[in-house]
């Protein structure tokens, strides 16, 4: 074709003349469009068809997709088409997404004379997108029995949807699979895919192996890999690993999303790092990306972590603002719209983005974590004001987090209360609030274990107040309501009887968990042993351990069990009618005696030390002390 094309270089204009030299020297597929070469074609089968129209660039005027103007060779603008590709392939999935014919789809390979890797990977995207990933593997499985060969986007998908559905074994296989069938893949979805499966298993080690072994096999991390290691660090409370992954996804010009942003913010979050959420925040600004509600909470969750309650209001009151600056454009767009004074596409603009600020309104999520904050420390009144704020100025429904989180504040306040009648009235109140959030949420009858929180927590203040008959009442609201006792529940009641130091009331609450088929672990048994040598009752306690240990309850490395000792020979925090048996003294014989059977019990071992508590490396250092005074400066 290329030498008929010479033949009548004659005849042709210059530039055509320049084509037929490329199809000439085969440089066409490099430095000219596949569109031209279509026009050379037509213009060999037919002289009249015009390869240049002396009016291309008039307005308005439309031509074939071959057809391209002088600056439109100059610029390559054909090129354009490899990055319109994606958008083109994404619209063209979305259309399929909808199809209602794809339901049908175990007779799509028998009602195609030919399916190829192409269509059936085709197949398996439009049921990812729409979440039905059992189907997606099926047609992984259909096109090995077919003979279809998979490729790297067949194993992607099907290594995602395994995620997806949890079965972790299978992505693992899939990844070992074709890697063994040596297939390569340019980008690191694999991997991102593998990384992701470790990371909902709780794998976090083999999540950030996956981002070595992509380096080792030459394929650099991309921003959503790198958005995970922020993840992964951030679950780990490691603030330093976060901000060098953010680091690197810079200096490697994958500039970072609001993806990544949020996950450094929720870092900031799980370790108390408030300055930094500022940081993070005013970086935002500065690079123009907007942010979203899951910044916002993020960002005050931080502040309020590490006390910063000021800025985190401030926050607060920049999304009330935002809401209300919404409302009003939106008001002020439709009575401009309705009396024509303005355009309908600059309408839809102001409409999209009062819709985006409608978006960044405070959610459930804010108002709980503003109540969490003023939950633990005892504010009570607080609480409930943000509880009102929430429920007749936002009109928001509050759910059973809500209503936890004001039970949680009785707790607190119970604990702040010096007297029991005033931790009983906490109690109670704990109990209507438990009433109310009954009837409010419908939701948490058919939601046991949620209903079983809210009991256990109103429980967690009846043992509070050290008033056995008051919580062993409300116990009898599981059985009314049909929901079973978690071992928090027992944990919490084991509490209150060994701060008592009652070791039989504790014993029957062990006996309770056994008859529920619970297997109390050997925290739990030390705090039954704890009640009865608090109640001076050590030989009990040392059956009760010897039995434990028999049936293989590991007690050396329980913390419990190392209190022992000092619970003999100290005093502990009682009732106020609780009367010591007279004449009892605990010498020093029988705390080495004590000391020494406990030995025996778990081994010929010597009794651990608690581990000292960490630093907190946010708290503030307090003032230096004031030396002491001297006998002789003391009389001035």
């Amino acid at each position: 074709m290329s030498m008929s094309l010479l033949k009548m270089r004659v005849s042709l204009p210059t530039q055509a003349q320049m084509f037929c030299r490329a199809l000439a020297t085969k440089s066409v597929t490099q430095s000219h469009p596949p569109r031209a070469r279509g026009a050379f074609a037509k213009r060999a089968a037919d002289p009249t068809v015009p390869l240049i129209d002396p009016n291309i660039n008039a307005p308005g005027k439309k031509y074939p997709p071959w057809i391209f103007t002088k600056q439109e060779l100059k610029e390559k603008s054909w090129m354009g088409r490899k990055l319109n590709q994606k958008e083109y392939a994404e619209k063209r999935m979305s259309k399929a997404v909808t199809n209602a014919d794809i339901d049908s789809w175990d007779t799509w390979f028998h009602d195609r004379r030919k399916v190829s890797t192409r269509g059936a990977n085709d197949l398996m995207r439009v049921f990812s997108l729409r979440g039905e990933h059992e189907k997606a593997l099926e047609v992984f499985d259909e096109m090995r029995e077919r003979g279809l060969e998979h490729d790297a986007f067949s194993y992607n998908i099907a290594i995602a949807s395994a995620t997806n559905l949890e079965q972790y074994s299978t992505s693992q296989k899939l990844f070992r699979e074709m890697r063994e069938a040596g297939i390569e893949d340019e980008g690191c979805a694999p991997y991102t895919s593998l990384m992701r499966s470790y990371m909902r298993a709780g794998h976090l080690d083999f999540a950030l192996s996956m981002v070595e072994k992509a380096r080792l096999e030459g394929v650099e991390p991309d921003k959503v890999m790198l958005t995970n290691v922020i993840v992964i660090a951030g679950l780990r409370q490691d603030l330093n690993a976060a901000e060098d992954a953010l680091q690197e996804l810079k200096s490697t010009g994958q500039y970072p999303d609001i993806v990544a942003y949020n996950a450094m913010l929720r870092a900031c979050s799980k370790t108390k790092a408030g300055y930094k959420a500022l940081d993070i925040l005013q970086e935002m600004r500065q690079f123009g990306i907007p942010l979203d509600i899951h910044s916002y909470n993020s960002a005050i969750k931080a502040l309020v972590e590490c006390g910063m309650s000021d800025d985190a209001k401030n926050l607060f009151d920049d999304m009330i603002a935002q809401k209300e600056r919404a409302e009003v454009m939106e008001g002020l767009v439709d009575n401009a719209t309705k009396e024509g004074l303005l355009p309908s596409g600059l309408a839809e603009e102001v409409a999209t983005e009062g819709e985006r600020e409608l978006s960044i309104a405070p959610t459930v999520e804010t108002f709980t974590i503003l109540m969490q904050y003023y939950a633990a420390r005892a504010e009570f009144e607080a609480c409930e004001q943000m509880m009102q704020l929430m429920r007749h100025d936002h009109h928001i429904q509050p759910d059973e987090r809500v209503y936890g989180t004001l039970i949680d504040a009785c707790y607190f306040a119970a604990g702040v209360a010096h007297e029991m009648p005033a931790r009983v009235e906490w109690a109670k109140k704990a109990e209507g609030i438990l009433a109310e959030a009954l009837e409010d949420v419908t939701e948490l009858h058919a939601e046991p274990l949620e209903l079983e929180r809210l009991l256990t927590r109103v429980l967690k203040v009846w043992t509070f107040t050290d008033d056995f008959e008051g919580a062993a009442e409300f116990c009898k609201r599981y059985e009314a309501l049909g929901v079973e006792k978690s071992p928090r529940a027992f944990a919490a009641l084991l509490n209150m009887h060994e701060r008592a130091a009652d070791g039989p009331g504790a014993a029957k609450v062990l006996q309770e968990m056994a008859s529920k088929g619970l297997s109390p672990s050997a925290s739990f048994v030390c705090r039954v042993a704890l009640a009865f040598t608090r109640g001076f009752k050590p030989d009990t306690a040392l059956q009760i351990l010897g039995k434990a240990q028999e049936a293989g309850v590991q007690l050396k490395q329980c913390r419990e069990f190392r209190w022992l000792p000092d619970a003999l020979g100290k005093e502990w925090r009682l009732p106020n009618d609780w009367v010591y048996p007279p004449g009892r003294v605990v010498t020093k014989q029988d705390f080495e005696d004590f000391r020494n059977k406990l030995l025996l019990i778990v081994g010929d071992a010597p009794m651990l030390a608690p581990p000292p508590s960490p630093p907190n490396p946010h708290k503030r250092k307090g003032p230096a002390q004031k030396p002491k005074r001297t006998a002789a400066a003391a009389r001035y």
